[in-house]
């Protein structure tokens, strides 16, 4: 895992933060009792985070892991949790395609 990884999802946990504050996306749906844990299960997160180049060298490889993930969003408390289960699953899915296209993985 490179260093891009460790931007990628700083800069996407920032977005979170600070993205939309008004409007159709900001407050309109109901939070749902979704548990982004069950979703982003450990078979999950190692099967996206063990793919691409096994580089042993590379000082970021195994920087991230589920439970840092998961610590995260505590920060976020909106991620996931939103509109239907379905929506919650396209939101997760969407973050970490985000994440494994920016770096390669």
């Amino acid at each position: 895992m490179n260093t891009g990884v460790t931007r990628v999802m700083v800069s996407f946990l920032a977005l979170m933060l600070t993205g939309c504050q008004q409007g159709a996306c900001y407050g309109t749906d109901t939070a749902n009792h979704v548990s982004v844990a069950d979703i982003v299960t450990t078979e999950f997160f190692n099967n996206i985070f063990d793919e691409g180049d096994d580089d042993a060298d590379c000082p970021g490889k195994n920087f991230y892991s589920r439970q840092a993930f998961l610590h995260a969003l505590n920060s976020y408390k909106q991620f996931g949790r939103s509109g239907s289960v379905d929506d919650s699953k396209r939101e997760i899915a969407a973050a970490f395609a985000h994440f494994t296209h920016e770096t390669q993985r």
